[in-house]
């Protein structure tokens, strides 16, 4: 208890100092940031794995809160987009993979796990199956994860400025309307709308880990919530909630930062480096069809394909002006994708 204090201690105060320097998602960067040097340093940083359920659910009700039955058209242009998307990113990887084997030496299923798209634990479960090398999965995966949620923002929203000056516009004509706020009913006490809001995505994120799909939480309190507020348009939820989300969030991956990974880092570096370019030019390719073939903003294209963890994504782009309905269900997707499909792939050319 004293450990898993002082780590939640140690991501509140990197949260809060990041959002005072106003860094780009802030509060999950520093939590992220200063967690991972207090885990280096001690050896003993600890998180709950209980509490990523908890991060999902509430990923999941701030992203059902923004929709409501007037964005059902919307909805639907979506889905093909998503499933294409996350298929050639899923065979993008399959092909990064072979290349980090040849840099590397490692065996072939191992280096495709590595790149996968997806998150450390489900990698790391098909690992365990597949007899894979689970410890440079995990490395790789940590690896992806900093750079992803810590660097990619950065970069992807100096493109973002630099092509829209060049459009002249935020975004291309043609565009589809992005989802509308919800506009709650303020006959009812705000603390009644939190309370029912809450009861729905909660109960919803537990179906959703009953389930045992990837990014379940995150799906069914998304759908919970999107159901209740388009029946009733009473979804509420404090922003401070949010925030807390997004320390929780950034604290779950700095422990997974170890000395241990860091030593093993030295003979994975160049490969993890290969790694990281190919994650960047798949990004930017996949983001840019999206924006030129089905007129996404272009801030909203970069996060659909950026391969980080569903929820974490869906926490942090809010900071960025993305349309969160939108990205959620592409991430989403891509999970959903990757873990069906890595395994029967690899049987198919492991």
């Amino acid at each position: 208890m004293i450990w898993f204090s002082l780590t939640l201690l140690c991501g509140l105060m990197g949260g809060i100092l990041a959002n005072r320097l106003k860094l780009p998602a802030g509060f999950m960067i520093g939590a992220m940031a200063a967690t991972a040097f207090f885990n280096v340093l001690s050896g003993h940083g600890m998180m709950p794995s209980e509490i990523k359920t908890a991060v999902q659910t509430v990923s999941g009700i701030f992203i059902g809160m923004k929709i409501r039955k007037s964005d059902l058209p919307t909805l639907k242009t979506i889905l093909l987009p998503a499933v294409v998307s996350a298929a050639f990113m899923t065979l993008l990887c399959m092909g990064m993979g072979w290349m980090v084997r040849i840099f590397s030496g490692v065996d072939v299923i191992t280096a495709i796990l590595g790149c996968a798209p997806g998150g450390i634990v489900d990698m790391s479960l098909i690992a365990m199956d597949v007899g894979a090398d689970t410890s440079v999965i995990s490395v790789l995966h940590m690896i992806r994860l900093v750079t992803v949620l810590g660097v990619f923002p950065t970069l992807l929203q100096l493109l973002v400025k630099k092509i829209r000056r060049l459009e002249k516009q935020p975004a291309i004509a043609g565009q589809p309307e992005p989802f509308s706020p919800v506009q709650p009913d303020r006959q009812l006490s705000e603390s009644l709308r939190i309370f029912l809001t809450a009861l729905v995505g909660c109960l919803m994120g537990m179906l959703g880990k009953a389930a045992g799909i990837p990014a379940g939480p995150l799906l069914f309190a998304m759908m919970g919530t999107t159901a209740f507020n388009m029946l009733t348009s009473l979804a509420s939820m404090p922003m401070p909630v949010k925030r807390s989300a997004q320390v929780l969030a950034g604290t779950l991956i700095g422990v997974n930062v170890t000395w241990e990974a860091l030593v093993q880092l030295k003979s994975l570096l160049f490969s993890a480096l290969v790694m990281l370019v190919l994650y960047f030019v798949i990004n930017l390719l996949l983001a840019f069809l999206l924006h030129f073939v089905c007129h996404y903003d272009i801030m909203t294209a970069f996060f659909s394909c950026t391969p980080g963890g569903a929820s974490d994504i869906c926490l942090m782009v809010e900071d960025f002006g993305g349309d969160t309905a939108r990205i959620s269900i592409m991430q989403t997707t891509r999970a959903i994708i990757v873990v069906g499909m890595y395994p029967l792939l690899i049987q198919l050319f492991g």
